[in-house]
């Protein structure tokens, strides 16, 4: 009877244990939404309104290249936020109000990669029509591809292009990542050992990439890479990551995000057609792994070769 009712406490003390738990992750969770989510709190806003998510707007828009430092210091709803604003609207096809409405948060709070969309004022994500350029490919159309500044690319005579890992996590994810470009361009890829020397080194990383900027938990920055020939790329280490085919709706397909970050790599920068594997945003629960028309064209342009 006594060993009955030691097995009976026990067993009401392992339910309240659970319960603990399962309401002190609730609350963790409820401390730390999404990094973007403070974008919400902004719905209407316009020219004149001043509170501290402003401030954070600011901070974001800074980060991804739409303000500079000396812009971003208040909290102020400026004329600077107002422009800066219109033009993330242009970059991702929103009309070009200034105003925080429903299609600019649901963009502004979608997981994105960290490189800048603008670099020192120069706005790449903006359609450019290069007929006029005497390149030797097969573009004819105005092209939203884009590169860093200075069109930096790894040299001629290097087409085949080495990696290694820091740790074996998802390893044949990314590995498959590379594929798909090499699928559809002029480079090929090989795997070598961790210690090896090599053109690309891939890392998951917690709180800082190697440029200084922090990443910041699940659905914020979920990656960075380095134009060539750094060849240095970050993922979160904290990201939800997802190694299915078809991952869940509140997961982010590893995959998907490493065959963007492999463009920054070889030097492209961030396109505006949203279906372009370099867009810069994806969706949890998404998919996005096969190199699109204007991906492999800007390879060509960059490399000037005929696809």
């Amino acid at each position: 009877m006594a060993i009955k009712r030691f097995y009976l406490i026990l067993f009401v003390f392992l339910i309240f244990l659970l319960i603990g738990i399962t309401a002190k992750r609730n609350t963790s969770s409820d401390k730390n939404p999404p990094p973007f989510d403070f974008i919400t709190k902004l719905k209407g806003y316009q020219k004149g309104n001043n509170t501290k998510e402003v401030h954070d707007l600011k901070a974001y828009l800074e980060r991804f290249g739409y303000l500079n430092k000396n812009e971003a210091t208040n909290g102020d709803f400026d004329d600077a936020l107002e422009s800066a604003i219109k033009t993330y609207q242009k970059n991702f096809h929103i009309k070009p109000s200034g105003v925080i409405d429903d299609d600019t948060i649901s963009k502004m709070r979608a997981p994105r990669c960290g490189v800048a969309d603008i670099v020192n004022g120069t706005n790449y994500m903006q359609p450019r029509n290069k007929n006029h350029l005497p390149r030797p490919t097969s573009i004819h159309t105005v092209s939203h591809f884009s590169f860093f500044r200075g069109e930096p690319r790894w040299p001629p005579a290097k087409n085949h292009l080495t990696y290694r890992f820091s740790s074996d996590f998802a390893a044949d994810l990314v590995a498959r990542a590379f594929q798909r470009w090499e699928s559809d361009t002029h480079f090929s890829f090989s795997r070598v050992g961790n210690n090896q020397e090599a053109d690309i080194v891939i890392e998951f990383k917690q709180g800082y990439h190697g440029d200084g900027s922090p990443f910041d938990g699940p659905y914020g920055i979920l990656a960075h890479s380095f134009a060539p020939t750094d060849g240095r790329l970050h993922f979160d280490a904290d990201e939800n990551w997802s190694a299915a085919d078809i991952p869940s709706a509140d997961a982010i397909h590893l995959e998907s995000v490493a065959v963007h970050e492999i463009g920054h790599l070889l030097g492209l920068g961030h396109s505006a057609i949203e279906e372009a594997i370099m867009y810069p945003t994806i969706g949890s629960g998404e998919v996005k792994t096969n190199l699109q028309e204007d991906d492999i064209q800007g390879i060509a342009y960059l490399y000037n070769y005929q696809n």
